[in-house]
């Protein structure tokens, strides 16, 4: 079934009804096929009392839901936990369910859609919420008295999210997204992280050059395999890599960066206009943080475990602490953009984020299951250099499947500027394409062991998710950068 819930429309406004000047043809047709109520009443005057009596089917004030709720100034406000909702009562009878677009039934994580029987939510929690940035041109907001906050562009409570997942709090990465595109559909190559970073370094499934498809394996990298680092070296870029490496091949580290380590950064390149490549692997995320608690706003009673996980306080607690190691991740990312500001880069730097395969927990990593293969990919530029982003508008996203390995010719001809063909692999969103010359900086961020299905970001569950951090790279094009000409498409990018 369908349910179809419009905001703030009166009875008589439809041609349904026999209004001739606003003409509904489409709601009309639903009539014509079904039945039109004649004398059809709500339950209250103002939205959110209104639908907290659709979702229960009970008089909301036998609950004590009398008024419009503000969920800003309103601490603990929404429809109390002990009333069943529809998607509640409809889930034991096989149902799966969706909310899109108002939920106005409470902001707090208790009264969150997907904790109220709804298996999907896409739209805004709040209640008075704008649906377009109140800065667009011809768009007219008038503050009322009752406005307990300014009329501006809405954050927080008032931002559209996406996913089952209301306990992710990654605000930076979410940040990039909105700017950016968000990739719904990244898988990495492997389910753990060194034959996935040797795909990313070489650009190669690692199926192509056993034993580089076996964990810490040693495969001879031939020298007809290129490394990314080694083609943007040579068309000029200063490349780092801090810090992680695990690249599963016979490579050395050291050869093929001009800074491998902790220390690598691109403050350290002598010649301060020098385009460069910085690579930062956050293991934030990895498995191995998970050996101990880390405590933070998420607890294990907050926690709703999958069905195919035993409910166990072991579990429960790894589930907080990759939450809260989550949130973490997401500040050193916002640390490490704060210098690019600082820097006078961030109008200037390309920044992919993405990770090497996806989460730590139960049935994820080591799994060739979506649970582990499926990565959250985020790509933001700055207004000078979005044309060069792949063929949809900026703060888009991308919906078609895309690989983690990068192939060689895109990397060749970002670095040399010769036109590049992909292999038979589709990449990322698109088909064969010509890659412009560049004459840029980049700056990259990898780290281990994260998920798309967490973060309100991301797609698919969380959201990137929403998302913590992984491998990415940031490129910073300078005015020598050409707009690509298509011969397919879409054009070449990193992925994680």
């Amino acid at each position: 079934m369908i349910v179809i819930l419009a905001d703030d429309l009166d009875w008589a406004d439809v041609s349904t009804y026999g209004r001739a000047d606003a003409p509904t043809p489409n709601i009309d047709r639903i009539a014509r096929s079904g039945v039109a109520f004649s004398s059809g009443y709500v339950v209250a005057s103002v939205c959110a009392v209104s639908r907290a009596g659709l979702l229960t089917a009970r008089m909301p004030q036998r609950f004590g839901f009398t008024y419009n709720i503000s969920d800003e100034s309103d601490v603990g406000a929404g429809l109390p936990v002990d009333q069943k909702t529809l998607a509640e009562r409809l889930r034991p009878l096989g149902y799966r369910s969706a909310a899109n677009g108002k939920w106005h039934q409470g902001a707090e994580r208790q009264f969150y859609p997907t904790n109220r029987g709804f298996d999907e939510f896409f739209g805004f929690v709040a209640g008075e919420t704008s649906y377009v940035d109140p800065a667009t041109p011809g768009m007219v907001t008038t503050p009322t008295r009752a406005d307990k906050y300014p009329i501006a562009p809405r954050t927080g409570d008032h931002a559209m999210v996406e996913g089952p997942d209301p306990l992710t709090h990654t605000p930076t990465i979410d940040g990039l997204a909105r700017k950016g595109l968000l990739f719904r559909n990244v898988y990495s190559n492997a389910p753990v992280c060194a034959p996935s970073r040797f795909g990313i370094l070489t650009g190669v499934n690692p199926e192509s050059c056993a034993p580089a498809n076996q964990m810490r394996a040693v495969g001879h990298l031939p020298s007809s395999f290129p490394t990314y680092p080694e083609l943007m070296r040579a068309a000029g870029y200063y490349c780092t890599n801090n810090a992680k490496t695990d690249y599963n091949c016979d490579v050395d580290p050291n050869a093929i960066w001009d800074g491998q380590g902790k220390a690598a950064h691109w403050r350290s390149r002598e010649d301060k206009s020098q385009p460069f490549m910085a690579v930062f692997n956050y293991e934030t995320t990895h498995e191995s943080r998970l050996f101990q608690v880390t405590p933070g706003r998420v607890t294990p009673t907050m926690v709703k475990l999958p069905a195919f996980l035993p409910d166990t306080p072991g579990i429960r607690q790894d589930f907080a602490s990759y939450y809260n190691l989550m949130e973490k991740m997401d500040g050193e990312l916002g640390a490490r953009l704060a210098e690019l500001e600082a820097d006078g880069l961030s109008e200037d730097t390309i920044v992919f984020y993405y990770s090497d395969n996806r989460g730590v927990l139960p049935r994820s990593k080591r799994y060739c299951f979506d649970e582990d293969l499926r990565c959250a990919m985020v790509v933001h530029a700055p207004p000078r250099w979005q044309h060069l982003l792949p063929g949809v508008p900026a703060a888009g996203s991308i919906p078609r499947s895309a690989s983690s390995t990068l192939p060689r010719p895109c990397w060749r001809s970002r670095a040399r500027g010769n036109p590049g063909r992909w292999p038979a692999s589709r990449f990322l969103a698109g088909g064969p394409r010509r890659i412009a010359t560049p004459s840029a900086c980049a700056i990259a961020w990898t780290s281990g062991s994260t998920s798309s299905g967490q973060s309100r970001t991301g797609a698919g569950g969380t959201r990137a998710t929403t998302c913590r951090i992984a491998p990415g790279a940031s490129i910073r094009p300078s005015s020598g950068w050409r707009r690509a000409t298509r011969s397919g498409s879409k054009p070449c990018s990193t992925a994680g």
